[in-house]
């Protein structure tokens, strides 16, 4: 799988382009300012089949969503709990 970035704004977030012989992909992340101590993060993906194998495989994600999305929110939920300890640190020294 082959990834270019395709935007980037340090202050609303970026947009990747992932090319692989099965699946085109876009991921972006946007943020948004919510207060001083606070910012909201949007991530989402849009896969897009090339082949037979790549349609097969985005279906068999779409049967496991719901198992997909409880994982997702945990491991995003520990990914942003590991940004604000590191930024807390790192405004304290």
């Amino acid at each position: 799988m082959s990834a270019e970035l395709i935007a980037y704004n340090p202050n609303d977030g970026y947009e990747m382009d992932s090319q692989s012989p099965d699946l085109s992909a876009i991921a972006s992340l946007e943020l948004m300012s919510l207060s001083k101590s606070g910012t909201r993060a949007t991530f989402s993906v849009e896969l897009k089949p090339k082949s037979l194998s790549g349609r097969l495989m985005i279906q068999t994600m779409r049967l496991g969503k719901s198992r997909l999305d409880k994982r997702y929110r945990i491991k995003a939920s520990d990914f942003a709990r590991i940004i604000e300890r590191q930024h807390k640190s790192n405004v304290k020294a």
